[in-house]
């Protein structure tokens, strides 16, 4: 598989779907940063927008609200193409709302956390909700088919475009954020073709209860690589195989790397919906598992989730892919902030206060979730 061919693309452009948390992420690395990177965040809202800068006819279907927060997504997933039809904008609803901070450290290895509370008063911010059942028939209306169709949140409304999709010959990616011991995650289980999670976030669920093996199944394990599994022709699982990480020597970032790796695997297998994966021999997969990757060793030189996308045109990343495949040394450019409207933004998110953001409470909540850390891993 060549270089070219790993960025090639079908025309007309496939169509990739998806639903699940859409939410703005809001960057902020050190304690001294004025000026967080604003984004399109969440796994779904990532893997969308991924798929948008690669080329595809990428459509995220989500409720959010008609806030400002809700017109940044837009504004940004307009920026690399994604049809904004099917964001339901709600005006009794606030958009999701995922802080992540980027601690100042000494050492080679920057790490992250999460926050979902509001950094002046604690108060919790806006989160994930689920589209309706009711906007069932009208999603599958405006997109009766198309090659991928990508989940990561169990509903019954979910569920039932996943067996739409996959009766249309669609390719059906499951990919939970923890672990649900219910009917409605096993029958998620059971309709996807591939099932990705992180061992880190959701542990081992290899032997959860299901009646189907999904075609293949992808555990990540961080700076650890992953490894991945296919379907025999009886029906039971492949032994585990293990991929090891590219080696990252600028790491700025590990934030979506996961969601990189995911789009990178629907671009190279999804494109004809499900025939391609159907038909894929081992070395096939281990090309496109090695494809995705070197997608997410190019994410960790950058901060925020997606942050390659503000700084590298599509031919420079097809570059920089194909340097990390090849074990070279990556060169990167430099990322420019995104500084548009923050301070009005962090100003109107919380629905508590009308405080703006402040570096010193900021500070106070970061040193509190360290000591969380220490206390827990002593």
């Amino acid at each position: 598989m060549s270089d070219e061919e790993y960025l090639g693309l079908k025309l007309p452009a496939p169509i990739g779907i998806g639903t699940g948390l859409v939410a703005l992420d809001i960057v902020i690395n050190g304690w001294e940063n004025e000026s967080p990177l604003l984004s399109v965040g969440g796994s779904c809202g990532n893997v969308m927008a991924i798929l948008a800068y690669l080329g595809w006819k990428s459509i995220p279907v989500a409720r959010i609200g008609d806030d400002l927060a809700a017109d940044f997504i837009a504004k940004d997933f307009t920026k690399f193409g994604a049809t904004l039809d099917l964001l339901f904008r709600e005006k009794t609803g606030r958009t999701a709302a995922v802080i992540e901070v980027i601690p100042v450290r000494t050492s080679s290895t920057r790490t992250h956390f999460f926050s979902f509370t509001c950094p002046h008063c604690g108060a919790q911010l806006p989160r994930h909700r689920p589209i309706l059942k009711a906007s069932v028939p009208g999603i599958i209306e405006h997109v009766p088919k198309a090659s991928v169709f990508y989940f990561d949140r169990v509903s019954a409304a979910t569920l039932e475009l996943a067996k739409h999709y996959s009766a249309q010959g669609t390719l059906v990616v499951f990919e939970p954020s923890s672990f649900k011991n219910g009917r409605v995650f096993k029958q998620c289980l059971d309709v996807a073709h591939i099932v990705k999670y992180s061992h880190e976030r959701v542990g081992d669920i290899s032997d959860s209860p299901r009646d189907l093996t999904p075609l293949l199944e992808v555990d990540t394990l961080g700076a650890h690589g992953l490894r991945f599994r296919t379907r025999r022709q009886n029906g039971h699982p492949s032994k585990w195989e293990y991929l090891e990480a590219y080696k990252v020597d600028n790491l700025k970032d590990e934030a979506g790397s996961g969601d990189w790796c995911t789009a990178g695997i629907l671009h190279l297998l999804g494109q004809e919906g499900i025939s391609t994966l159907q038909e894929a021999s081992r070395d096939i997969i281990l090309k496109v598992l090695s494809f995705g990757q070197a997608l997410a060793a190019l994410n960790c030189c950058f901060e925020g989730a997606r942050g390659a996308m503000y700084s590298l045109s599509l031919e420079q990343v097809r570059k920089a892919v194909a340097d990390i495949m090849a074990g070279k040394t990556l060169q990167t450019t430099p990322q420019t902030n995104m500084t548009e409207a923050v301070e009005r933004l962090l100003h109107t998110i919380c629905t508590n206060c009308l405080n703006s953001y402040k570096t010193a409470d900021l500070k106070r909540v970061m040193a509190q979730n360290s000591n969380e850390r220490r206390r827990a891993n002593r």
